[in-house]
């Protein structure tokens, strides 16, 4: 939920690789393939994924791209979520504007939901938290913002509910990281969980 600028591809993806990787996953989608079906072609005996997760954790600086969690998954691997899901949308299954790093909730919760134009992109170019959202700090609740826009808002809304930013005990993560925001007024921004509470936290 904090915007970021995403730099070009890493050299991994080379547009002969991409468009090679692509081709096939398309012809595996158009005969029925699902996400359970997808793998990740190897580069030099290891995974792309693996090839990738640091390069896009570099972007957000460890934090999940949709919920900013940090660290960006306490017990299991950082996952790199198709914004564009690779079924519906196999010809961006390889693009590097398409992969984001997800933990596993916002990636669990979002799956191959259709939101087409609504699903906000933590890096479009005029993106900001505090044009979409409010937090609050008594329950830890992200809302969409009463003073933005009808279309901001509906965007907002969307983006809450597909990602499940307020499910289970995500709103008592965020108490717990603003607590610990008042505690530690020194601490680095970046090594804080949930960045967005910072700023209320410390009256920026």
């Amino acid at each position: 939920m904090i915007g970021f600028t995403r730099g070009a591809a890493p050299s991994v993806l080379t547009p002969s690789r991409v468009q090679s990787w692509t081709a096939r996953w398309v012809q595996r989608v158009g005969t029925r393939a699902t996400s359970a079906d997808f793998q990740w072609p190897t580069v030099d005996q290891r995974p792309l994924r693996d090839h990738l997760v640091g390069p896009l954790l570099a972007l957000t600086a460890d934090h999940c791209a949709y919920c900013d969690g940090h660290p960006i998954d306490d017990t299991q691997t950082p996952q790199v979520d198709h914004f564009l899901p690779k079924v519906r949308h196999p010809e961006h299954a390889f693009a590097w504007a398409n992969l984001y790093p997800s933990c596993s909730a916002c990636n669990r919760a979002k799956g191959d939901h259709v939101t087409e134009g609504a699903l906000l992109r933590p890096d479009e170019p005029d993106y900001a938290f505090e044009r979409y959202y409010v937090f609050d700090r008594r329950d830890g609740v992200v809302r969409p913002n009463p003073g933005a826009s009808p279309a901001d808002r509906e965007r907002a809304r969307v983006t809450i509910a597909t990602l499940g930013i307020n499910a289970g005990n995500r709103p008592k993560r965020r108490v717990a990281a603003l607590l610990r925001a008042e505690r530690d007024p020194d601490a680095l921004l970046d090594d804080l969980p949930y960045r967005f509470v910072v700023a209320d936290a410390r009256g920026a």
